[in-house]
């Protein structure tokens, strides 16, 4: 049997990665890129989409990595994992957004993918050396994980999927009538198409143009596996998938789908070997039943696959494929079935309590804030000091019924001490020494109120021996006094004897309270943000009713600067070290708000011109090293202010910005060009290879001043230098009306 080729993703990485090696992320990414772009391309079926879930697929391996458990799960299992429920997700958020799962591949056109995709092709997978019968027994339960019977409902699924590629094809002929004569065109449509094989034929069944010149002038009548099409040359509205079969010309073994052009100027036909796969998607049940669950406010219920460490299903606002590790849950090797696992866990900038339990490979889990757990303090506060009302009233009646007005004045004293007590004054303390009964009840009374204070202190305790950043503060209008945890102080940088003095003043306190309050964050009015050594964020939630204040003080400050680094991760394709597209059409918008600071400006669309022949020729390795030359040089480039970004596979733009006179920009495109036509890229054996760029520019704000527009514009420009050449830059011409 032949050998299973499988990308080198080594365990030793991931290990490397959890210890916080950007190196080893850098090197897995050489690695597994190409088969997690190609699962995430077969789920997404959007080149755009699936880039995007490649990047956020890497940056939660780099969160995650201290989940995995080496020797256990195959690591590239492991990591297309995450890819899975990473895209999943995203056709989830699409049908939130309006747009069927079913209709996904439908909202994408043929024309981007033959733009964008030119470097993500399914022909370096790793089943490509597999014959037919080893595919069926081996490779299709082991990489999809389906049984035989789901297996068998996988196939008539892809049959759905080659007709939508085959239509695909349809469209790009139609539209695009002067590819058909380029042999290098229609083998690129084909590489884009994820398919082997492209063949054109005309209205009499006769194949004219393709991808493959040695099977020309073939016809639906040279053999019995061509004669199947047949019937389709009587019948425009036929569409057919052949099963797998030898092919006339060489025996080899193929599937080929063939559908009608639109405008039934001939039939497009597309052949696939049988190793060309889909993952199939399938329904998580877990996540539906989750999202029919309603909790009480605070209250969150989750599940995740014990092996990926990924959430499979959660109440609330959690995503699918949200890997444990961003939520501050890391799990132990030694957690087995039934037994009963408790952390702190972070969820919304806030700190949870989080029990959790598993069962069958699943986790299951439930959290709650601190906020929530501890809702009941100040009505059991209450609770007590009216207990201690109740008691003493009890107490002075009974009294009154027994003794005579020698002790009026104690008892009158105990009513008007409990009064304050009850009030808040929890600093006062009875003095009644006249009678021993007296004696003891005022006694027992301060022991009461003593032991109210005492735990607030042991609550404090509790927060700071399990090292929980969290303080609670409590006062009502009768007190002056402000009763605090002890962390407050350390939380809110307030100095110890400065503290003293607010707690002690609640006029004091309440003045604190607002200024720190001044500072919040434009984008969550709770959080503050706090000037020190180490810039701090704090979380202040209080909570008002019938005089009183509750105030709940969390220290934020990890999970905020952890969400503002990922933010701008997400924004650094990890390849060329570019700006992504979201994040230069995010920026770009900005600017072009702003006319006196873009002032004049140039942008360049670019798109390298030999890439495809060095991926083919020395391989990826070598591709990626001539991305990254000519990301060098874009990055690079003097200018008085400019915006870099890899839109796409090879295509890139350049906005600068910034000058004074067009004069500056155009010195700094001649300064481009000369370091293009300079740089080189060293291959194997010594040899060279040239970095060659076409592109297409326009002048702000000449023709118009839409960033989106000039895009577009540019494009055309950049198109037309394509098609005449290649190699060299073209101002966009504004039509003559």
């Amino acid at each position: 049997m032949s050998n299973i080729t499988h990308p080198a993703v080594s365990e030793q990485l991931l290990v490397r990665i959890a210890a916080g090696d950007k190196a080893a992320l850098a090197e897995l990414y050489a690695q597994a890129k190409n088969p997690v772009y190609c699962f995430a391309l077969s789920i997404l079926r959007d080149s755009f989409a699936a880039e995007d879930v490649m990047q956020e697929t890497f940056l939660q391996v780099w969160k995650s990595a201290p989940t995995y458990r080496p020797g256990g799960k195959n690591a590239l299992t492991w990591i297309l994992g995450i890819t899975k429920y990473t895209a999943l997700a995203r056709l989830r958020e699409g049908q939130r957004a309006g747009i069927p799962l079913e209709d996904a591949a439908d909202k994408v056109d043929p024309r981007d993918a033959f733009r964008d995709c030119e470097n993500r092709i399914v022909t370096q997978a790793m089943l490509a050396q597999l014959a037919q019968d080893e595919r069926e027994i081996v490779v299709l339960p082991v990489v999809t994980g389906l049984k035989p019977r789901e297996i068998a409902e996988l196939r008539e699924n892809l049959k759905e999927d080659y007709f939508i590629r085959a239509k695909a094809a349809a469209y790009i002929v139609q539209n695009q009538p002067d590819v058909v004569g380029d042999l290098e065109e229609m083998r690129k449509i084909a590489s884009l198409l994820q398919v082997d094989e492209l063949h054109l034929f005309d209205t009499e069944g006769r194949l004219y143009a393709g991808s493959e010149p040695k099977y020309y002038d073939y016809t639906f009548r040279s053999g019995e596996q061509m004669q199947f099409f047949l019937p389709m040359l009587d019948d425009y509205s036929l569409q057919l998938c052949q099963e797998v079969t030898p092919n006339t010309a060489e025996g080899k073994m193929m599937q080929y789908v063939a559908v009608w052009r639109e405008d039934h100027g001939g039939i497009v036909q597309i052949g696939m070997e049988p190793a060309r796969l889909m993952a199939a998607m399938e329904k998580n049940e877990l996540s539906y039943v989750f999202s029919m669950m309603t909790t009480e406010r605070g209250v969150t219920i989750f599940a995740a696959d014990q092996d990926t460490g990924t959430i499979i299903g959660a109440t609330g606002e959690i995503p699918v494929g949200t890997p444990l590790a961003t939520l501050g849950l890391y799990l132990p090797e030694d957690m087995g079935e039934g037994a009963l696992y408790s952390r702190e866990m972070v969820l919304d900038g806030q700190k949870n309590y989080c029990m959790m339990e598993v069962t069958d490979g699943i986790l299951v889990g439930v959290s709650a804030t601190y906020e929530k757990l501890y809702e009941n303090v100040p009505g059991n506060m209450m609770l007590i000091i009216f207990s201690l009302c109740v008691l003493s009233f009890v107490t002075v009646f009974l009294i009154l019924k027994m003794l005579d007005t020698f002790i009026l004045n104690d008892i009158y004293g105990t009513i008007d001490g409990t009064q304050k007590i009850a009030a808040g004054n929890l600093d006062y303390r009875l003095e009644i020494d006249h009678t021993p009964e007296f004696k003891e009840l005022s006694a027992n009374i301060n022991r009461m109120v003593g032991s109210l204070l005492e735990a607030t202190g042991k609550l404090s305790l509790v927060f700071q021996n399990v090292d929980i950043p969290i303080a609670v503060y409590e006062y009502n209008q009768d007190m002056k006094r402000v009763l605090a945890t002890k962390k407050l102080g350390e939380i809110l940088l307030i100095p110890e004897e400065e503290l003293s003095a607010v707690l002690a003043d609640r006029t004091l306190f309440v003045e604190k309270i607002k200024e720190i309050r001044s500072e919040s964050l434009k984008e969550e009015k709770e959080i503050c943000c706090l000037s020190g050594e180490e810039r701090r964020y704090v979380r202040i939630k209080t909570y008002e009713g019938e005089g009183k204040t509750l105030g709940i003080v969390i220290d934020v400050t990890e999970a905020i600067v952890e969400k503002q680094q990922i933010e701008q991760e997400r924004d650094i394709d990890l390849l060329t070290g570019l700006l992504t597209r979201r994040a230069f059409f995010r920026t770009a918008d900005q600017l072009f708000a702003d006319p006196d600071r873009l002032k004049t400006a140039m942008l360049l669309m670019m798109d390298l011109d030999n890439l495809k022949h060095v991926n083919d020729s020395w391989g990826h390795e070598y591709g990626d090293k001539l991305l990254k030359t000519a990301a060098d040089l874009f990055a690079g480039l003097k200018a008085p202010e400019k915006l870099a970004a890899r839109l796409s596979g090879d295509e890139f733009v350049l906005l600068i910005y910034g000058a004074e006179e067009k004069e500056e920009l155009y010195a700094c495109m001649e300064r481009l060009e000369q370091s293009i036509r300079e740089a080189r890229i060293t291959l194997p054996a010594g040899e060279e290879a040239e970095v060659s760029v076409s592109g297409g520019y326009l002048i702000y704000p000449e023709v118009c001043a839409d960033c989106t527009e000039m895009l577009h514009l540019a494009d055309q420009a950049m198109y037309r230098v394509k098609k005449s050449g290649k190699g060299r830059f073209e101002k966009y011409d504004c039509p003559q009306k």
